[in-house]
């Protein structure tokens, strides 16, 4: 499923750069990365689409029974959730006691965790990850 693979590669990502390891580890699979956050399938993978779909996937994961929107319930369910994502009436933008995803999104700031994974991700600074950048990185581990 294409949700746990991108949440998959987005944990293995973090954990490398929390570990340094990107300048020196020729074998970080750009091209899963790339397969898992491309959504619009030019074989690239932008900012904005490596937040959109963190965002989905943690949506899919609070979204306990799968009807598409977050009740009080679901958002309070998950400790983390609360800690790291505000609060639930916070993202109620219609106060209809339920988020949906455009609200989930709409309220979601871009984090500058994953901003600079996306920074070192992104070797040739074209604002895009792509085989270019793997080539890139296989360059520097080559040194």
């Amino acid at each position: 499923m294409k949700i746990t693979a991108s949440l998959t590669i987005l944990a293995t990502t973090l954990a490398m750069f929390s570990a340094n390891a990107f300048a020196e580890d020729e074998s970080f699979p750009i091209s899963q990365f790339i397969k898992a956050f491309d959504l619009d399938g030019d074989w690239s993978v932008t900012r904005t689409e490596m937040e959109m779909v963190f965002l989905q996937t943690k949506f899919q994961l609070l979204d306990e029974d799968a009807d598409g929107v977050l009740t009080e319930a679901e958002w309070t369910s998950v400790p983390e959730a609360r800690d790291s994502l505000g609060e639930f009436a916070s993202r109620d933008c219609d106060e209809d006691q339920r988020v949906s995803l455009a609200e989930f999104v709409a309220s979601a700031s871009w984090s500058h965790t994953f901003a600079r994974v996306f920074q070192v991700l992104d070797r040739d600074g074209d604002d895009r990850v792509n085989g270019e950048d793997e080539c890139s990185m296989m360059l520097v581990a080559s040194r």
